[in-house]
């Protein structure tokens, strides 16, 4: 029997046994894993599948479940998850993309600004579940909590000199700690910004998704065996222009490129020439490309004062 078979055959003894322990956990008598049906349909909130859960372990446990969903192509193990997402971005994700009060999730609405808001671990497993439920469904959203993190919340995390990483990091007033030694939030800060790489392309049968704007040069072999050599351009989002070269692709290939949510008025131009499409914002823009072509990006952006509703802070 191979290795494969065996983990997947262990994996699938931990998920037919989660609601037995959970039920006997201190006494609270929680279901977590059927009650993620109940979350996916609207029936409770996340925070009321298991007691006060920590957050970062019900992400991990997510992208375990993700993996199952790759295996086995059993949706049922997508939907919780696409579920709890569902939840969490609604009421219980922060405007810098992160997530998470106190480690857990919270009843409600409540963002505080202060305090422990934010913890590293549980912004890593967020980020890591996101771009791993677009790898599987292709869907733009995802990639926009990603953006939100990187550039709002991930390296503020980290102390000024990088040696150390928060324990929390809330958006108002200073954090309470800060790690510098072998722990869980600098072994997940550190992990989550050696991950920005992986988050900007992802490769496709043939062709690549552009899901990151950042200043980068990538050779991506694709499922097709052609090699799509790249080259992007940009001081995004200081200033609204993205410059991709294609410094090689095959006769057939594809630029998939996103178009953040926020977007408005876009321009793109293929040497030169407008594209004369539908661009819509949340969604991916169909490039055709061969070697040599250029491509010109203009997300047009203004400051905007945001208002946030939802804490108990008053």
């Amino acid at each position: 029997e191979n290795k494969a078979s065996v983990y997947s055959d262990w994996v699938d003894w931990v998920i037919n046994n989660i609601d037995k322990w959970a039920s006997s956990y201190k006494g609270y008598g929680d279901t977590p894993y059927e009650d993620l049906d109940k979350v996916a349909s609207g029936e409770m909130g996340i925070d009321e599948v298991q007691h006060y859960v920590h957050a970062h372990t019900f992400q991990m446990t997510f992208l375990g479940f993700l993996k199952k969903y790759q295996e086995t192509g059993d949706e049922t193990y997508l939907n919780k998850v696409v579920g709890a997402w569902e939840d969490i971005t609604s009421r219980q994700t922060y405007i810098t993309g992160t997530t998470s009060v106190g480690e857990h999730y919270e009843a409600g609405h409540n963002l505080p600004n202060t305090g422990s808001v934010g913890e590293t671990c549980a912004t890593n497993s967020w980020t890591l579940m996101n771009n791993n439920l677009f790898e599987l469904t292709g869907d733009a959203r995802y990639q926009q909590v990603v953006e939100n993190v990187i550039f709002n919340h991930m390296f503020a995390t980290s102390t000024i000199d990088g040696d150390g990483y928060s324990y929390h990091r809330p958006l108002n007033g200073s954090t309470e700690r800060f790690y510098t030694g072998p722990d869980c939030c600098s072994s997940s800060g550190m992990r989550m910004q050696s991950y920005v790489p992986y988050y900007v392309y992802t490769k496709a049968t043939s062709g690549v998704y552009v899901n990151q704007f950042i200043e980068s040069e990538a050779k991506i072999t694709l499922e097709n065996g052609d090699v799509v050599h790249l080259k992007q351009t940009t001081d995004y989002p200081e200033t609204d222009d993205i410059k991709i070269e294609v410094l090689e692709a095959g006769t057939e290939d594809s630029l998939y490129v996103r178009v953040p949510e926020w977007v408005e008025d876009a321009v793109v131009k293929v040497n030169g020439i407008e594209v004369k499409v539908a661009i819509t914002a949340n969604e991916y823009l169909t490039l055709s490309v061969k070697t040599g072509d250029v491509i010109e990006i203009t997300y047009p952006s203004e400051l905007t004062w945001v208002k946030g509703d939802y804490s108990n802070e008053g």
